[in-house]
């Protein structure tokens, strides 16, 4: 009779050990792995689990794409809102090698007091006046583009006024590098 841990004796019928049980269970697995052919529930199981690992490493470690989206736009919305301003909406996202984050607000202020407010903040934060003056895009029209290494930030006007006459302005920062091109670090 064997001993458990705990001091109480045990049978040996409660514990088959046997060579020949055990050469059993080691042929039968090696039959299955060799000779079976997995079944299309074992290839989708497979596959599922192989994309949710992909998907969790994914989200838990930071691609040079992410980190740099994650910069772009925290630097979007570290930008103060002008007095009287308010922000309706804020959205960003990626891809590997380009990105955007868009501010959309909503202020009393003209285009001009718009830019008067953020021209000397992007000046002393290292961003370079690229264009003046209204011109259309894709979304909306632009009134001021500055740029700073491989991110382009527009301000711009969406032609759509709230109640009392509020005018409703984009900032928009977008940032791509040449395919094959190192992302930048923060």
């Amino acid at each position: 009779m064997e001993q458990h841990r705990s001091g109480k004796k045990m049978s040996g019928t409660n514990r088959d050990t046997s060579p020949n049980r055990l050469s059993m269970f080691v042929s039968r697995l090696k039959h299955i792995l060799i000779y079976s052919q997995p079944s299309n529930v074992s290839i989708m199981v497979f596959i599922l689990v192989a994309l949710g690992i992909f998907l969790l490493l994914n989200d838990l470690l930071p691609t040079p794409s992410r980190r740099f989206q994650d910069h772009v736009a925290q630097e979007l919305r570290a930008l103060p809102v002008p007095p009287g301003s308010i922000e309706k909406h804020f959205s960003s996202g990626f891809q590997p090698g380009k990105g955007m984050a868009e501010r959309t607000i909503v202020s009393r202020l003209s285009e001009k007091q718009l830019c008067a407010f953020y021209r000397l903040m992007m000046a002393k934060s290292g961003w370079q006046l690229v264009h003046e003056g209204c011109y259309s895009s894709y979304e909306f029209h632009n009134v001021m583009e500055y740029q700073k290494g491989p991110v382009d930030f527009r301000i711009g006007t969406t032609d759509q006024y709230g109640t009392n006459m509020n005018h409703e302005y984009a900032l928009f920062s977008s940032w791509a590098v040449d395919p094959g091109a190192r992302v930048p670090n923060p």
